[in-house]
């Protein structure tokens, strides 16, 4: 019998198709949210996701990865990317050990996901300015140093 984690999509959640344990009547102002394409996962995002689990852990919040889609991507990134596939994406971050539930999104911003979860705090790089991270209304916004020489940009050799 698989143990393995599933991803779940955004509209699972707004249609209620997801397991009890997930319901937004249970979750809601309760998590933590940290989002991104994750389209090489790199040690960066490995901090960030280690982050995620400690604040977490410590805030007593559930934590969400919220992941851009392909269809999400091409509309933020260009024809070019993602270089890995969303199923591909969804499946390394599940793989990871860490107990953290990974929803996919398909806008080209995160702010229907917030609004729909109303998260008690959101997670960012910290090269992101505080006034520039999508939110909930009242959500906390916590930064965390990232590793600078690390990012899929740079690694893709992309130079849009």
């Amino acid at each position: 019998m698989s143990n393995e984690r599933q991803t779940l999509h955004l509209d699972d959640f707004i249609s209620g198709h997801v397991p009890w344990f997930l319901n937004l009547d249970q979750i809601c102002g309760k998590t933590i949210i940290a989002n991104g394409c994750f389209d090489i996962l790199h040690p960066g995002h490995l901090r960030l996701l280690a982050n995620l689990d400690t604040l977490a852990y410590k805030m007593k919040l559930r934590p969400i990865v919220a992941l851009n889609s392909d269809e999400s991507i091409v509309k933020i990134k260009g024809p070019s990317r993602p270089l890995v596939p969303q199923e591909s994406r969804s499946q390394l971050l599940n793989y990871l050990k860490w107990p953290f539930t990974v929803v996919l999104f398909d806008e080209e911003s995160v702010q229907r996901l917030m609004d729909v979860f109303q998260p008690f705090a959101v997670l960012k790089g910290a090269e992101y300015p505080i006034e520039s991270v999508v939110k909930w209304k009242n959500s906390e916004v916590i930064t965390t140093e990232m590793l600078p020489s690390w990012s899929t940009t740079r690694i893709a050799g992309d130079t849009r």
